[in-house]
């Protein structure tokens, strides 16, 4: 009979992790990617899964060995920029690897995508430097690959999770993210009204595969689908191509931005970069000052496009835009 790990014993104990099934005695690893959900087009409810909210922010591998630091899921060091995470972490006292989430938090509790490229210097959706203000930066953890002396990469997700909560407690900086059971659907609905972009499924008898991206991880995400129409465009300087397009809403008879769409079809582009060249405007549609990163060409807002993107930002921008259709 294989032996199980009992979350009552001291967590700590080597021998205790030592009986966990798929746990090896190992040496602190060198560079370690996250594994990686796969994307299915709706949530599910399954007893042999367990389901997360999906947290909008930037992925976040916590080495604590000597000191501590956090490395993005392209390998930067993200440890500069989040301080105060690294601080809490650093009261852990174990040597430990752990996979979460940065997140920040707005004063209305909803997560806060564009305070992160802020912090960061990385290009946001919308205008720059409009972001809300206070916001408090939160690292969200759901998995542990190492602690003191033993590769838990092996070990099943639900073990995985009892060693977590029994090595860490929540702080002001540091939250562990709950899991729910069996009912995928119901969380996909609750996290989605709260702000959240889905729901992470993972299996809980899935090992932790470093750099893969698996089926035993699945992750269903939320899309918003509207109309706008193109106030401007922007085209690459090297091609002449289009690149992008800068749309908006009408309220209260003014042209209001949402976002740049840089994601369309090459069929869509071919007739767009026919048309809007015709609709050239010297001054911008909008009602204002948007302090964009590239200048664009300015058009009549006269062309319509339906457009999907994931949610909108605290700015009132799209987040991940798509282009669907030219409207007829």
């Amino acid at each position: 009979m294989s032996k199980t790990y009992n979350p009552d014993m001291i967590p700590f104990d080597l021998k205790s992790l030592s009986s966990l099934p798929g746990a090896r005695s190992a040496l602190f690893p060198g560079k370690m990617e996250p594994m990686q959900p796969t994307l299915i087009p709706r949530p599910f409810s399954n007893p042999d899964w367990m389901f997360e909210p999906k947290i909008d922010g930037f992925r976040g591998i916590a080495r604590i060995e000597d000191n501590v630091r956090i490395i993005s899921r392209r390998g930067a060091d993200l440890t500069r920029y989040f301080k105060e995470v690294a601080s809490e972490l650093e009261g852990i006292g174990h040597q430990t690897v752990l996979d979460g989430e940065i997140v920040a938090i707005a004063g209305d509790g909803k997560p806060c995508f564009e305070c992160l490229q802020q912090r960061i210097g990385m290009k946001s959706e919308g205008p720059k430097g409009r972001v809300p203000w206070p916001y408090a930066i939160v690292y969200f953890v759901f998995d542990i690959m190492y602690l003191d002396g033993y590769d838990l990469t092996g070990v099943p997700l639900i073990e995985r999770k009892k060693v977590l909560s029994g090595l860490v407690s929540s702080t002001a900086s540091f939250q562990l993210v709950d899991y729910f059971e069996n009912d995928g659907e119901l969380l996909f609905k609750i996290a989605v009204e709260r702000g959240f972009e889905g729901v992470v499924a993972k299996r809980k008898d899935s090992i932790y595969e470093p750099g893969r991206r698996t089926e035993t991880w699945l992750k269903a995400k939320a899309s918003v689908t509207e109309e706008f129409f193109i106030g401007g465009y922007v085209t690459s300087s090297k091609t002449g191509s289009l690149s992008s397009l800068v749309v908006g809403q009408h309220d209260g008879g003014r042209l209001k931005f949402k976002g740049n769409v840089g994601t369309m079809g090459n069929k869509a582009k071919v007739e767009l970069i026919r048309r809007l060249p015709t609709l050239k405007i010297d001054v911008s549609p909008f009602d204002e000052d948007l302090r964009l990163e590239e200048t664009p060409v300015w058009v009549e807002p006269q062309i319509l496009v339906e457009v999907k993107f994931t949610s909108w930002t605290h700015g009132g921008y799209m987040r991940e835009p798509a282009l669907v259709r030219i409207a007829p």
